[in-house]
């Protein structure tokens, strides 16, 4: 996570910045169960967040990666919100 928060994204982290980040992320996480998903998108790595993100039943996925803009992975999540999309 601290490579990922130190790419170019205009949000100039300091390294103290990204510890304590981190840190906060210690306190408030919660460990899920995952469940393999058919896939859904491009990059398998990406792959593993949006099954973390399924068992963690998440309201939102925040990023700037544009593997999660593309047209399956917008129907997955839309899916996902509203029982009964598509």
């Amino acid at each position: 996570m601290s490579r990922a928060l130190r790419l170019p994204t205009g949000w100039s982290l300091t390294d103290e910045e990204i510890q304590l980040y981190r840190l906060h992320l210690a306190r408030v996480e919660e460990e899920v169960s995952i469940q393999p998903l058919p896939p859904t998108i491009q990059d398998h790595e990406n792959q593993a967040v949006i099954e973390t993100a399924a068992a963690g039943a998440v309201d939102v996925i925040c990023t700037f990666d544009a593997h999660f803009y593309k047209p399956p992975v917008l129907a997955f999540c839309a899916a996902r919100l509203n029982p009964g999309y598509g």
